[in-house]
């Protein structure tokens, strides 16, 4: 049987952990961080899903069951290890409520749209106005069955669910992409080789490609 990757991490999961956890790791090399803190390393592979598809401070705290301060010390020593993610993802949220659609992959082309777009652009041109937030300030306690009132709960909560997708789904799609690539070319292979029957692929899960023959 051969298992064969699309891709590697490395130990991309110690890091993680120094950086999450770096006022109890301190200045332990990354290379030790298994043997020497591995309970640690092996929380940082859910703080990698939890910040890396989109999420927060609440979702560590939600995923993890820890108070929302611990989770926002742990988000943001992430953060502060690792500011690329941070400017990346800044740009997708602002990218897809600017634009409406998700860029999915700049070299497919493949694009998800915001199936109610043209109903956000047109609340995010009323909160241009400042009597907007006025009546909105003024109502927003007594009365939050006020329909402007209601329509900014509305916005918000879909402002957080499209910025959330607009990072999640280009990772699921360029994985998917990755996958598809790796079949043709598998494919490819095995028609070349003459062992089209003879090497069949029985897991395809993920990441990897399972056959055998």
């Amino acid at each position: 049987m051969i298992d064969l990757f699309l891709h590697g991490c490395g130990d991309v999961h110690s890091l993680v952990a120094k950086m999450a956890y770096s006022d109890i790791i301190g200045d332990c090399p990354v290379e030790l961080i298994k043997e020497k803190y591995p309970n640690l390393r092996q929380d940082a592979k859910g703080i990698e899903f939890s910040v890396n598809y989109g999420g927060d401070a609440n979702t560590i705290a939600n995923n993890k069951g820890i108070p929302k301060k611990e989770a926002q010390k742990i988000y943001d020593n992430f953060m502060a290890g690792f500011p690329g993610i941070k400017k990346y993802q800044d740009y997708c949220r602002r990218e897809v409520m600017n634009k409406g659609y998700i860029l999915l992959n700049p070299v497919t082309k493949h694009k998800a749209y915001l199936y109610d777009w043209d109903e956000l652009k047109e609340i995010q041109e009323n909160m241009k106005s400042p009597e907007y937030w006025e009546y909105y300030n003024a109502h927003k306690s007594s009365n939050p069955d006020d329909e402007l009132v209601k329509e900014v709960k509305h916005y918000m909560k879909r402002k957080s669910e499209s910025e959330k997708q607009s990072i999640n789904y280009k990772i699921q799609n360029r994985g998917s992409m990755c996958s598809k690539l790796a079949g043709i070319k598998l494919y490819n292979y095995l028609l070349k080789h003459d062992l089209l029957g003879i090497v069949k692929m029985c897991v395809p899960v993920h990441d990897r490609l399972i056959c055998c023959g």
